[in-house]
């Protein structure tokens, strides 16, 4: 494991007057709706590493920024919220699926992978992370024991080909290789909200990792509920219309 450790951190919430009405406040939208921009920021996170250390992807590139997805969620959070961004993010997984149930295009000529076989894999490797704390979660995203044996070891290998590069970029000091664009917009709320909620998560990725290059995120109007990776620009896209869809996705 790196060195690292005292990365662990709580999630700091910041949507959840935004997003709280008396419908959805029993179902912790203040977690949900921060939880998975988070992931989803891991997400693209691992597209511009990929793209940055030119890294040799056998397989889709999608299932590979999933992977570093857990593997930041797993090495950058206390366990009780990184269980809770875990959580979150397989409800939004299993909304996903529900929402294209009907268009089969959507489920299986997209570059990601179908939503529930993400949420499978995801949960699988979070287990795999911690195997004796947490095989217990296999009952709640209903893993299989065939596959719930090797979550572990799917789990050490990920670890191992992943922070070969994550390694190299945690320095003592870190640096400032994430640069924040995103500006913040009192008359705009749900932008507000993002940009507090990155502001403090890139902060503390500068605290411990110095990249090759610079990596840009920023926050935008996108006309779709989205999240992307620019390579030209090496900027990480977040778009404000997917903290809207997830907000509705528990109304």
């Amino acid at each position: 494991m790196t060195p690292y450790t005292a990365m662990l951190r709580p999630l700091v919430i910041f949507l959840s007057l935004l997003f709280a009405t008396p419908s959805t406040q029993a179902q912790n939208v203040d977690e949900f709706v921060p939880s998975n921009l988070l992931w989803f920021f891991y997400h693209e996170m691992g597209h511009a590493l990929i793209d940055i250390y030119e890294m040799p992807i056998f397989g889709q590139e999608e299932d590979a920024a999933d992977v570093l997805s857990v593997l930041m969620v797993n090495e950058f959070f206390e366990e009780e919220l990184s269980r809770q961004i875990i959580n979150n993010a397989a409800y939004a997984f299993i909304s996903f699926s529900e929402m294209n149930e009907d268009d089969d295009n959507a489920i299986y000529a997209d570059v990601h992978g179908p939503d529930l076989q993400r949420l499978y894999t995801m949960a699988c490797l979070f287990i795999g992370g911690n195997f004796e704390e947490r095989k217990e979660l296999a009952d709640l995203y209903e893993i299989p024991d065939d596959r719930l044996e090797g979550c572990e070891e799917e789990f050490n290998l990920a670890y191992s080909s992943w922070w070969s590069v994550m390694d190299e970029a945690a320095v003592e000091g870190g640096g400032e290789t994430v640069v924040f664009l995103g500006k913040s917009s009192k008359d705009d709320p749900i932008k507000q909200a993002m940009f507090e909620i990155f502001d403090e998560e890139l902060k503390e990725l500068n605290k411990y990792y110095a990249f090759e290059h610079d990596i840009k995120v920023d926050i935008e109007d996108c006309d779709e509920p989205n999240a992307f990776y620019l390579p030209d620009e090496r900027t990480i896209i977040m778009c404000t219309e997917m903290a809207t869809l997830l907000g509705e996705m528990l109304e």
